[in-house]
C-alpha cells in the first residue's frame, strides 16, 4: 500500500462523505502498472460494520473521487441520510397496490411490506410508488440486501448523471447475465475499437506481459454498448473479468478495461490470504474467485465468439438511452435519493423486466434467451460472472 496525497478540490460536493470514513489507501496494481487503485473504509454509523469501496484509474485523482461517490452512494442508502421529502408509506390505496403488483410483482409478493417510497416512471413521466426495501438498506423486504443493492445505485455531479449510470448499470447486469445464463453468444468487437482498446491497454499495462485480455461485445436488444474484458494468465486460468455499458463502444470498452483492473487485484488478494492461511477472512467475492479458479479457464466456450461482428453503433454515434429502452419496451422507474447531509446528486433506478445479477429470479428476458440458446455446460454456471 502506498500513502494517499490526494486531496478533493475545494467545494467538492464529495466533502460529505469524509467524515464517515475510518481508513483510505492507495494499492499499485502489479497487472495494471499503469493504474492505480484507491479504497477505503467507512462506517455509516457508529457500532456498525465497515463497508468497503474502491475504484481503479488512471488518474489517481480520478479513481479518488469514484471511490468518494462510491461511498455517498452507500450512505445515501441508509435510512438515517433519508431526505425529509422522501416519505416512506405504508398504507396505499386499492387501486395503486393493484398497480404496484403488476409492476413489481416478479421482484417478490411481499417486496412491499415496508413500504413505498415516490417515483417516477419516466416513460410516461408518471408519478409511481415504488417499494422501500428497494431503495433502503436496513429495509430488506423480500430480496437479500446483495441482490438488491448489488446495481441500479449511483451518485452522479448532476441527478441526470446519477439517472444515467444507474440505468447503463442495470442494462450491464442484464447482459452478462443473458450471456453467462442464457447462454446467448457473444460477438467481435469491430477492428477500429479493438486498435483504441490496445492503445489504452498499453498505458494501462505498462509494458507488463503477465496477462492476455480479449474483449467480448455482449449488446443485447437493447440499443446500447455492452462490453466484458477478460484477462488471464499464460495458462490460460486465473481468469477475471470487468464489464461496462456505456452510450459510445469506445467508453465501454475503457470502463470494462478499468473494472478488469480493479478484479485482477481482488485476485491477487484473494490469493494472499489463502496463501497465508487467512481462510476466515475470505469474503463472499473472494469464494466466488476461487470456484472461477477451479471450473474456468479462457478456453472455456463461453469466451467463444462466432466469425460475425455484431453492428454496433460507429464511433461518434452515442447511444440514445431513453430511446433504447422504449425501443425495446421495457419500464424504468427513479428515486432521487440524494441526502441533504451528504449532498451528492444519487439515484435509484429500477427496470423490473431486466434480469438482475445476482439471479434470485428468471425473467422473461432469461427464459427466452435460455430457450433460444442451448446454453453453456454446467461447469460454467457453478461460477458466477460477479
Amino acid at each position: 500500500m502506498n500513502e494517499l496525497s490526494l486531496e478533493l478540490p475545494d467545494g467538492s460536493n464529495l466533502n460529505g462523505v469524509v467524515d464517515y470514513i475510518q481508513d483510505i489507501f492507495c494499492i499499485d496494481l502489479p497487472y495494471a502498472p499503469g493504474m492505480v487503485f484507491v479504497g477505503a473504509q467507512f462506517q455509516p454509523a457508529k457500532g456498525m460494520e465497515a463497508i468497503s469501496a474502491g475504484a481503479a484509474d488512471i488518474d489517481p485523482q480520478r479513481a479518488l473521487e469514484r471511490c468518494f461517490g462510491e461511498i455517498a452512494e452507500t450512505l445515501s442508502q441508509f435510512t438515517a441520510f433519508k431526505s425529509d421529502e422522501v416519505q416512506i408509506q405504508e398504507n396505499l390505496p386499492l387501486v395503486a397496490s393493484k398497480e404496484l403488483s403488476s409492476d413489481f410483482g416478479a421482484l417478490g409478493p411481499d417486496l412491499g411490506r415496508d413500504g413505498w417510497v415516490s417515483g417516477l416512471e419516466t416513460l410516461c413521466q408518471a408519478d409511481r410508488f415504488v417499494p422501500a426495501s428497494l431503495c433502503f438498506r436496513d429495509l430488506k423486504g423480500q430480496l437479500e440486501t446483495e441482490t438488491a443493492f448489488s446495481s441500479g445505485f449511483a451518485a452522479g455531479q448532476t441527478l441526470s448523471a446519477a439517472i444515467e449510470v444507474a440505468t447503463l448499470e442495470l442494462i450491464e447486469r442484464d447482459a452478462v447475465a443473458l450471456w453467462w445464463y442464457g447462454g446467448r453468444p457473444p460477438r467481435k468487437i469491430a477492428a477500429p475499437f479493438l486498435d483504441q482498446a490496445e492503445r489504452f491497454q498499453k498505458v494501462m499495462r505498462k509494458g507488463s506481459g503477465d496477462r492476455q485480455t480479449i474483449l467480448l461485445d455482449l449488446s443485447t436488444d437493447i440499443d446500447v454498448p455492452v462490453v466484458a474484458a477478460v484477462s488471464a494468465n499464460a495458462d490460460g486460468g486465473d481468469v477475471a473479468f470487468g464489464y461496462a455499458a456505456r452510450r459510445s463502444v469506445s467508453q465501454a470498452i475503457v470502463a470494462a478495461l478499468k473494472e478488469l483492473a480493479q478484479m485482477e487485484l481482488g485476485n491477487i488478494l484473494c490469493d494472499l490470504k489463502v496463501q497465508s492461511g487467512k481462510t476466515d477472512r475470505l469474503t463472499p467475492a473472494d469464494f466466488k474467485v476461487v470456484k472461477r479458479r477451479q471450473h474456468l479457464s479462457l478456453g472455456s466456450s463461453l469466451f467463444g465468439c462466432p466469425p460475425r461482428e455484431r453492428g454496433l453503433k460507429p464511433a461518434g454515434q452515442d447511444a440514445d438511452i431513453d430511446a433504447a429502452l422504449q425501443n425495446a419496451g421495457l419500464r424504468r422507474f427513479v428515486v432521487e435519493m440524494t441526502s441533504p447531509q451528504i449532498g451528492v446528486p444519487v439515484a435509484r433506478v429500477v427496470c423490473p423486466q431486466l434480469q438482475p445479477l445476482p439471479v434470485v429470479f428468471t425473467s422473461q428476458r432469461l427464459t427466452c434467451a435460455q430457450t433460444l440458446y442451448n446454453g453453456w455446460s454446467d461447469t460454467v454456471v457453478v461460477c458466477e460472472p460477479i
